[in-house]
């Protein structure tokens, strides 16, 4: 997939002013999206490079014109507005490609948030060794121990076996069926040909299916 064509293009997006080098950093983070779709190279140039201009602030638009200028030239060249450009905008801020890398960008919130939450925690550091009311100290101290205890672990409890119906149910059966067997073999011995031993087995399911089934009923 690399070309020369390739890496004069990335190059050239990489030294756009707008992005100050970033492009080819996100062009390398992002590369992994590839690998969930049949997309083309280009394709995917020019869409880093759209959410590249996103990160930095650009609206919609924006993002869009710098990400295409010779196309956006020439929709004002045949006169079309920008608000008339919104159409053209959304459907590509909806490609299936732009949204996968923008999924990528989002930073989850207690990531985000991580140097206010350890702020706040000295806070209450703080307050718990040097407060004046006992109060405060104890419910500081109430505030760091549970925010600083080691996650429990996670206890997975599955009961397998039956119930006291169904395994009554069982064992009727079973019983039922070691009857039938023991009465199949006196009949053998007593000379009973198989073939007519055979036909009294099926009509010996049919009661048995029929005794469950009863039971179900109650």
């Amino acid at each position: 997939m690399v070309t020369e064509e390739l890496v004069d293009k990335l190059e050239n997006f990489n030294e756009d002013p707008l992005l100050v080098g970033s492009f080819k950093e996100n062009f390398l983070t992002y590369i992994g999206v590839m690998k969930s779709g049949k997309y083309k190279i280009d394709d995917y140039l020019y869409a880093v490079k759209f959410v590249s201009h996103k990160l930095l602030g650009d609206s919609d638009i924006d993002a869009y014109a710098n990400t295409f200028p010779e196309r956006y030239q020439r929709l004002e060249r045949e006169g079309v507005t920008r608000d008339q450009m919104g159409a053209y905008v959304t459907a590509y801020r909806k490609n299936k490609l732009v949204i996968q890398i923008m999924e990528q960008t989002l930073v989850p919130s207690h990531v985000l948030n991580a140097p206010l939450y350890q702020e706040a925690l000295n806070v209450q550091y703080e307050l718990m060794m040097n407060a004046r009311s006992e109060m405060v100290r104890m419910k500081a101290a109430e505030s760091v121990l549970e925010h600083t205890k080691q996650p429990e672990m996670s206890k997975l409890d599955i009961k397998i076996g039956l119930d006291a119906e169904s395994k009554d149910r069982q064992d009727k059966l079973y019983n039922q069926m070691a009857e039938i067997a023991k009465n199949q073999q006196v009949m053998l011995q007593n000379g009973v040909r198989l073939e007519d031993l055979q036909k009294l087995n099926i009509r010996t399911e049919q009661v048995i299916d029929a005794e469950v089934e009863d039971d179900e009923d109650e």
